[in-house]
């Protein structure tokens, strides 16, 4: 069976209206046809791209940048959103917002910049130019820092070190980047990257090493400060020259210390303090000492990454004995997914409680920010008062906006073992239990990469017959590729056991030294894995089927449970435990087993730009499937024409279902689920055409 064709009627007026706008014949009787068309599609933001055009070509570019607004919203990547805000803020003179949009247009479609980069402004403007052109990951690396030179503006790599994030203007919050140590030598890793921030071929092309970074919410003193908070807080500071002297007066106090460059240390203040310095220096996010009954003293989020969780339960969990007797005692929930089959979607997914369609965070080339008015999950649990902390992670959610609301952030790029994050979290806990926390961590020795570019653990590569050990690993596939191998197999079972390993020591110290009610831990991943599919199948259910697991106050032990979640189904269970309001439109439910009223289907769905759609629609005993024929538009829209469609009974005995009633209930789910992205062949020719320059790395990841 194939989806059906969209509206006739709709596409005519499409055709027309393009017609008329590259006649400029914006009259009533365009006005007219673009009434019709969105009585048609009323959510379309091709109605607000038209009418931006129309108010712009009659000099109303109030009116014009509001409807463009109301477009980006609800199309973000969108290249005639980007032109077209490009002109508006031009127009009004908003110079420095107008070349992050003309960056986008740059970067992804060749097109020239045009603007004058204001002097006054020269190095805000090369800011928002850099963070346009770059990747929407990898934070702090700018793929294409832009610097402006005799022969004019010439793009280089540069890694962001002893300096702040690119923001627009007003945005908060503000990360620094510095250098993470920890009883190192001080000054060593802020000269090692200090070497390093313009080295192409080395440092930035090989993600820096591993090198880690401490990302600080911050403000630059010009080296006066005053703290005046009644509550003792512990205050972050960071130098900006080598073997910088500060000096804090307060009563009964008058002292010096050094700072060291781009190195943050940490000082508690009881009482108003003076401080003061001949250089300026970098001040963090100050962490409040204090408790409230209304939080827990310690909420703790673990991604395993890529741990497969059905491959857990075929083999009786016996990779995973810590983490099968601690949560035990809390929920097991055994037929859970996430949304997508990559971290990059799935995570911001997991922030957000937001499907990928709904975020728009789904195209990891682009540096395009999460909604304003959307709220991360670290926004809402630093709304509640906590003190929010990254102990490990990618710098993937940073450059889109799914980090709003951490106070700081510990960054490196690949490796994330769950033994250093253990450490960290134990340390973090000891130094700031006065503070209410929430603290994340993401590891990855339960993510298997290809053999080619990453070693597999040692007891793998010793254990492995010959034969077994080269099987597969000379061949380069990204990750949601990798194949049926012993060589991925076995080296996947070792990390999650070491995984798991590590994960004891955490859960005998947080039973030894905090009662149930002080605690929370979540344990989940973002997605499963390929290797345990005997045919590809990016969305197969070892692809997709990932943990959750929780334990702590408010958490009923009911150990396994088998009802249907979702990884956006996060955020609301974040909202029940810490009493926030979750807002209407996150796509996650309370599970049943928390009070709430559960979930009747499960969605994955593969959204990436230049391959074909892919969704698969989950109930406890079937499971629909739709490919389409075309591939996704950059702005994650795609014609859904013709699209192939399946459905079939879960569980090993997999067999297609041709029940009317069936195929229509899903039929309508995927409908509704569609809509706001089916362009039903609805192209804009300008994204047609430098389709090519889009698409020329189509398939790879």
């Amino acid at each position: 069976m194939e989806y059906p064709a969209g509206s006739v009627e709709g596409k005519r007026l499409f055709a027309s209206l393009l017609d008329r706008m590259e006649r400029r014949q914006y009259d009533d009787d365009f006005l007219a046809e673009l009434v019709a068309y969105q009585a048609i599609y009323p959510a379309s933001e091709k109605f607000d791209l038209f009418f931006a055009q129309y108010a712009l070509f009659h000099g109303n570019t109030e009116v014009a940048l509001e409807y463009a607004r109301a477009a980006e919203e609800k199309r973000p990547l969108n290249y005639l959103v980007w032109r077209l805000l490009a002109e508006i803020l031009t127009a009004r003179r908003e110079t420095t917002e107008a070349l992050l949009y003309e960056g986008l247009c740059a970067a992804f479609y060749g097109d020239p910049i045009s603007t004058t980069l204001p002097r006054k402004e020269l190095a805000a403007s090369l800011a928002m130019l850099s963070k346009a052109m770059g990747l929407g990951i990898y934070a702090p690396f700018m793929s294409s820092w832009m610097v402006m030179t005799e022969a004019g503006l010439r793009a280089q790599k540069h890694t962001l070190m002893g300096e702040f994030l690119p923001s627009r203007p007003g945005e908060k919050p503000v990360w620094w980047v510095g250098a993470y140590v920890e009883q190192e030598p001080l000054g060593a890793k802020s000269w090692l990257a200090g070497q390093h921030k313009e080295d192409d071929e080395g440092f930035l092309k090989r993600c820096g090493a591993d090198f880690v970074f401490d990302f600080q919410r911050a403000v630059l003193s010009g080296g006066q400060l005053t703290v005046t908070e009644a509550t003792p807080v512990v205050l972050p500071l960071s130098g900006t020259e080598e073997e910088q002297v500060i000096t804090f007066r307060a009563e009964g106090v008058e002292d010096s210390a050094w700072l060291s460059k781009w190195e943050t240390s940490y000082f508690r203040i009881d009482a108003s303090t003076e401080i003061c310095s001949p250089a300026p220096f970098v001040s963090g996010a100050p962490v409040v000492l204090r408790h409230s009954p209304a939080r827990r003293r310690a909420v703790i989020n673990i991604m395993l990454d890529g741990l497969c969780w059905k491959e857990m339960i075929r083999e009786n969990y016996r990779y995973i004995p810590n983490l099968v007797r601690f949560f035990s005692q809390g929920i097991i929930f055994n037929d859970h997914f996430s949304v997508a089959e990559y971290t990059f979607p799935s995570l911001a997914a997991i922030k957000t409680g937001m499907y990928p369609h709904h975020s728009h965070i789904f195209n990891e080339r682009a540096a395009v920010e999460l909604g304003r008015e959307y709220l991360t999950l670290s926004e809402q649990m630093k709304g509640c008062g906590y003190h929010c902390v990254t102990l490990m992670g990618d710098g993937t959610g940073v450059f889109c906006g799914c980090d709003r609301g951490f106070d700081r952030m510990i960054v490196n790029s690949y490796a994330l073992p769950t033994y250093v994050g253990v450490e960290r979290t134990i340390r973090q806990l000891e130094a700031f239990g006065e503070a209410d926390q929430y603290l994340f961590i993401h590891t990855t020795d339960t993510h298997p990469w290809t053999a080619r570019k990453h070693p597999v653990p040692l007891t793998a590569q010793t254990k492995l017959a010959l034969r077994d050990r080269l099987a597969g690993s000379a061949t380069q596939k990204a990750s949601v590729y990798l194949p049926h191998a012993p060589l991925y197999t076995c080296a996947n079972q070792e990390g999650i056991a070491a995984a798991d390993r590590s994960l004891g020591v955490l859960f005998d110290y947080l039973t030894a030294h905090y009662s149930e009610e002080e605690y929370i831990v979540q344990v989940f991943s973002d997605h499963g894995v390929p290797i345990y599919d005997e045919e590809p199948d990016i969305l197969s259910e070892n692809q997709v089927g990932a943990a959750l697991l929780m334990r702590g106050a408010g958490i009923p032990a009911l150990g396994f449970v088998d009802e249907l979640t979702s990884a956006v189904d996060l955020y609301p269970i974040m909202g029940h435990h810490a009493g926030f309001s979750v807002p209407d439109d996150v796509d996650g439910y309370l599970p049943k087993a928390l009070g709430g009223e559960g979930r009747a289907y499960a969605v994955s769905a593969s959204v990436y730009p230049g391959q074909t759609y892919k969704l698969c629609l989950r109930t406890k005993t079937h499971e629909f499937r739709l490919e389409s024929k075309e591939a996704v538009d950059e702005d994650g829209t795609v014609d859904m024409t013709g699209a192939s469609l399946g459905l079939y009974t879960r569980g090993a005995e997999r067999k297609g279902v041709e029940d009317a009633a069936l195929w229509d209930y899903f039929l309508g789910i995927v409908r509704d689920l569609t809509a706001s992205f089916n362009d039903e062949g609805h192209h804009w020719p300008d994204m047609r055409a430098a389709r090519p320059l889009w698409f020329q790395n189509a398939g790879e990841r």
